[in-house]
C-alpha cells in the first residue's frame, strides 16, 4: 500500500507496516483510529501534560507527539484514571472514551477523550472509572518515529 498526502509519498508498505509502524505523523492519524498527544521527554521520561511514562533509553526533547492506538492499552492497571464518557457497543469489542484528568486532549477529541478499544468483557459504565495503561507507543518529533512497548 502507497499512502499519499497532497501528492506526495509518505509511506509504502504493507498493510500491516502501515498499521503498526506509521513512519510519519500523517500516516499515524491517517491509517486507523489513533490518540496523538503533545508530549516531551527528559532523561526516559515521557510526559503528556500531567501524565507520564516511563521509557527504556534517555529520550530528551520538546516538542513531541506520542500516539497511541486505542487496543494498546491494559486495563485495571497503571497510573492513568480516567472517566468513561461515552460506549459503543461495536460487536466483538467496545469503543469507550474517557476523560483522563491532567492529559491533554488527544487530536481532535473534545474533553480530554481518549479513546480505546475493549474486550466486551470489560465493564466500562458512563459515568464510571477506569484505570489502564498504556502497552506500546510511537513517538514522532525526535528524527525517526521510535516505537516503545511499555
Amino acid at each position: 500500500i502507497a499512502v499519499m498526502n497532497k501528492g506526495n509519498l509518505e509511506q509504502i508498505d504493507k498493510p500491516g507496516a502501515i498499521y503498526a509502524t506509521p513512519q510519519t505523523l500523517f500516516v499515524a492519524d491517517f491509517i486507523g483510529a489513533m490518540n496523538l498527544m503533545p508530549a516531551s521527554a527528559m532523561d526516559g521520561t515521557l510526559t503528556m501534560g500531567s501524565q507520564s511514562l516511563r521509557l527504556p533509553g534517555s529520550l530528551t526533547g520538546s516538542g513531541l507527539t506520542v500516539a497511541i492506538r486505542p487496543e494498546d492499552v491494559r486495563i485495571g492497571e497503571g497510573g492513568w484514571k480516567g472517566t468513561v464518557t461515552g460506549v459503543s457497543d461495536l460487536g466483538h469489542y467496545q469503543k469507550v472514551y474517557a476523560q483522563v484528568d491532567g492529559l491533554p486532549a488527544p487530536k481532535g477529541a473534545s474533553n480530554n477523550a481518549f479513546k480505546l478499544y475493549l474486550p466486551k468483557h470489560v465493564n466500562a459504565v458512563e459515568g464510571g472509572s477506569l484505570a489502564f495503561a498504556p502497552t506500546r507507543c510511537m513517538i514522532f518529533g525526535a528524527g525517526e518515529p521510535i516505537e516503545v512497548r511499555l
